[in-house]
């Protein structure tokens, strides 16, 4: 097989796991709610049960990130997790005991936290031996789980809740099978060659604002005909910290839209039925932004990207607390696409290249825990927020949260400092 064909099927392999994957998480995490309530759950206890998820999601992720780091293998550690969800999943709807309902969600929250990182980090895998664009096969993610949710939609009007898992599981199962299409990147095929490819592939910024947060004043960019040694990369501890202070900033607004904005739409008196528009709308955006995620990132940076996802997130709350129409708060939501995408792909690609190999993993992993940490406290502040303020003044607020985070990431720079070794040729 060419190299050009290898690349070719590892690239589909990645890019079926994500919609699998994906499509499973869109038939499970916004129907639990329903789910529970169909139970007979009241409120409050949903409001626990649902809290279960982000509280493990805090700390779990970066352990799991470690033990890959540490084993220097990540797909049996994803097949394992893909083992136990279904059999799990697959309890939670056959029990009406909430005790029993607890203990399957630690056990859910302690593997499902879990994937998404490793997955991630997989993928970047990849991209730096076989020169694959990570952004354009995480969006196979955002499609399978708007397809998801578009499919369950029809699914609904004939079936009960209680018979979801129908979706859930043979998802998961048919992702457990294309994990074992797919083999670790071993540290034999890390050749040199492909590891001086790291940032390129990863799209590091080659100049302006991009190269600014790439390369400290005295080392040689990418660009320049000096290549990265792999094994050198970091960032100062300090700089890494106020990064995630940014990340937590930026995800305290996150949880808005799936835990206030329904009971906004309600209070508005606007028709229950665009809530589920606004939602396709939202995921479908990532369609329209994540594929050239890697291109943006090399022109403008993480720091950039962030900062436009800050903005993005402001204009999107500023618009949803006026309310001038529903079309108005319906079709604002398209801007979720550069909010929750650049985001997203900005902040895995720059710890890709901020930390040493040896830690990559427990980054995705701590990334992922500290945008968890952000749901827990988005969630718990704006649940009182939300009941001592005005929906309007909410909103509002939020958007302020977001254009702090914007005000931060443009005053806080992010370069990671990386020593240049050059190739005897």
């Amino acid at each position: 097989m060419t190299e050009e064909h290898r690349t070719a099927h590892n690239t589909w392999k990645l890019r079926s796991m994500y919609l699998l994957y994906f499509a499973s998480l869109g038939s499970l995490m916004p129907y639990l709610p329903l789910l529970f309530a169909s139970r007979g759950f009241s409120p409050i206890v949903i409001g626990l049960l649902l809290s279960v998820n982000p509280l493990v999601g805090a700390i779990l992720p970066p352990l799991w990130g470690r033990l890959a780091d540490r084993t220097g293998v990540t797909i049996p550690w994803l097949r394992i997790q893909f083992v136990a969800l279904p059999i799990l999943v697959f309890l939670l709807y056959r029990t009406n005991a909430i005790g029993f309902a607890v203990a399957l969600l630690v056990l859910i929250s302690l593997f499902l936290t879990g994937a998404i990182p490793l997955c991630d980090h997989l993928t970047l895998e990849f991209a730096q031996r076989d020169k694959i664009d990570y952004a354009r096969v995480r969006v196979f993610g955002s499609l399978g789980f708007s397809a998801a949710n578009l499919s369950i939609s029809l699914f609904l009007r004939y079936h009960a809740i209680n018979s979801l898992y129908l979706f859930y599981v043979p998802f998961v199962t048919m992702t457990f099978m294309v994990s074992w299409l797919i083999r670790d990147p071993s540290a034999r095929d890390q050749a040199p060659m492909r590891a001086s490819q790291d940032s390129a592939q990863l799209a590091s910024p080659p100049s302006g604002a991009g190269q600014r947060d790439a390369a400290r004043p005295g080392s040689t960019s990418p660009g320049d005909g000096a290549v990265e040694n792999a094994a050198q990369p970091s960032t100062p501890r300090a700089r890494l910290v106020l990064f995630f202070c940014g990340i937590f900033a930026l995800s305290l607004t996150m949880p808005v839209f799936y835990s206030f904005f329904p009971l906004y739409i309600h209070d508005l008196h606007f028709p229950t039925s665009i809530i589920p528009i606004a939602y396709t709308l939202s995921s479908g955006s990532e369609l329209l932004t994540m594929p050239f995620a890697s291109r943006v990132f090399a022109k403008i940076g993480a720091r950039g990207m962030l900062v436009a996802s800050g903005l993005a997130y402001a204009v999107r709350w500023i618009v949803v607390g006026l309310a001038p129409s529903d079309f108005a708060v319906i079709g604002i939501q398209v801007v979720h696409g550069i909010a929750f995408g650049f985001f997203y792909t900005a902040t895995v690609m720059y710890l890709r290249q901020a930390v040493p190999p040896k830690w990559r993993a427990t980054a995705q992993g701590a990334f992922a825990g500290t945008t968890a940490l952000g749901n827990v406290v988005g969630n718990t502040a704006g649940g009182a927020l939300y009941s001592l303020l005005t929906p309007h003044v909410f909103f509002f607020m939020e958007a302020g949260i977001a254009l702090f985070a914007a005000l931060f990431f443009t005053v806080v720079r992010l370069r990671p400092r990386k020593t240049p070794t050059r190739l005897a040729h």
